[in-house]
């Protein structure tokens, strides 16, 4: 990924969101280290009683995200997540997966991560027209995006989409190939941009545990004011 810039048009500042992106670098996948152990067993307390955690601002805020979207009975992907280790435990992938997912747990937050080798332009998250397609992390048959739905994008391929689904792209999920991550935080009315840019920060930091050379950098915000002619005003974020 080079260009490091993520669009957000209009309609999506319209629902009360301040979406935010980072790009972490230099990464080695690994199955299996111990180095997050203490952070995992902390999130399997939740296991058998989540209840304080989904009953936090945060999930609420999700929930309220969807509601805006048109999606009142769609269950927001932090939940989902919160909701699996109530009744599971956490389940270990390896240390870039675990290292969002604990992240994810902790806040309840919607969060995205997604390999970043082919991605080598801007980044748009947007309103879905209507009629976009993607195949989501741990489906076997495409999901198709309704007017109005949210997604981001790059090229034209779907990275994430929050409708039909609460999910990420199957075709970008990371791998033991995978050198370099997009993460993204949409945001909710009730998760500011200095909170997803802490998000960011916290993933970060579980990664360098097991990653000593591992690099951040946020992604340059941009308004997007003009969608059909594709121009944007430059909304520069602080490291």
């Amino acid at each position: 990924m080079d260009s490091n810039i993520l669009v957000v048009t209009d309609d999506v500042h319209a629902l009360g969101i301040a979406p935010v992106g980072c790009q972490i670098r230099n990464l080695d996948v690994q199955s299996g280290p111990d180095a997050l152990d203490a952070e995992i067993n902390e999130i399997n307390q939740l296991t058998g009683d989540a209840s304080a955690r989904l009953e936090s601002d945060i999930v609420e805020g999700s929930r309220e995200l969807f509601r805006r979207l048109g999606r009142p009975d769609q269950e927001p992907a932090g939940e989902q997540l919160v909701k699996l280790i109530e009744a599971r435990g956490f389940n270990r992938n390896n240390n870039i997966v675990d290292a969002y997912n604990i992240v994810g747990a902790r806040s309840g937050a919607v969060m995205g991560m997604h390999d970043a080798g082919e991605i080598d332009g801007p980044v748009t998250i947007r309103r879905a027209e209507g009629g976009e397609t993607m195949l989501p992390i741990f489906h076997e048959d495409s999901e198709t995006a309704a007017a109005g739905d949210l997604l981001w994008e790059f090229d034209g391929d779907l990275l994430a989409l929050l409708g039909p689904v609460s999910r990420d792209a199957d075709a970008f999920k990371v791998t033991e190939a995978t050198d370099d991550v997009l993460l993204v935080v949409p945001g909710n009315p009730a998760l500011s941009e200095a909170d997803g840019r802490a998000l960011c920060r916290d993933t970060f930091e579980l990664i360098k545990r097991t990653c000593p050379t591992a690099t951040m950098e946020f992604l340059d915000v941009r308004r997007d004011v003009a969608t059909d002619s594709h121009t944007a005003t430059s909304m520069p974020a602080d490291d």
